[in-house]
C-alpha cells in the first residue's frame, strides 16, 4: 500500500451523496461523496488535496462524528482532511461541519 506524507487541508464542498457501504470502507467510518469547492491550507503541513477542488471526491468520515438526519444532499460540508493514499481522502475526527443547503429549513419538533 502507497502511503502519502503527513499532510491536511480544510476542505469545503457540496455533498453529492452519502455511498453505500462497500468492502473498502473501513468499518467505522462512512464514505461521502462531496464536490470539492475549496481547499485551505493548514499550518506547517503541506496541502495534498488542492488539486481536487472543482471536482468530485469520496471523503471518509469517522461514523461517530455524521450527524443523523443532516446529511442530505445539497448540504455544504467542511471538514479537515488528508490524502492518506492515492484514491483515499480521510476526514480528521470532530472536524465535521454539515450546513444546511439553501432553502432547507431543519426539522424540529
Amino acid at each position: 500500500m502507497v502511503e502519502a506524507p503527513d499532510n491536511r487541508a480544510l476542505l469545503r464542498g457540496r455533498l453529492r451523496s452519502v455511498v453505500a457501504p462497500e468492502d473498502d470502507v473501513p468499518t467505522g467510518w462512512r464514505a461521502l461523496d462531496v464536490e470539492v469547492t475549496d481547499t485551505r491550507d493548514v499550518p506547517d503541513l503541506p496541502n495534498l488535496l488542492a488539486p481536487l477542488t472543482g471536482s468530485s471526491t469520496v471523503v471518509l468520515v469517522p461514523q461517530d462524528d455524521v450527524p443523523p438526519d443532516a446529511l442530505v444532499v445539497g448540504c455544504e460540508v467542511e471538514m479537515v482532511a488528508r490524502r492518506a493514499g492515492p484514491h483515499r481522502v480521510l476526514a480528521d475526527r470532530a472536524t465535521l461541519r454539515v450546513t444546511p443547503p439553501p432553502g432547507e429549513v431543519p426539522s424540529g419538533p
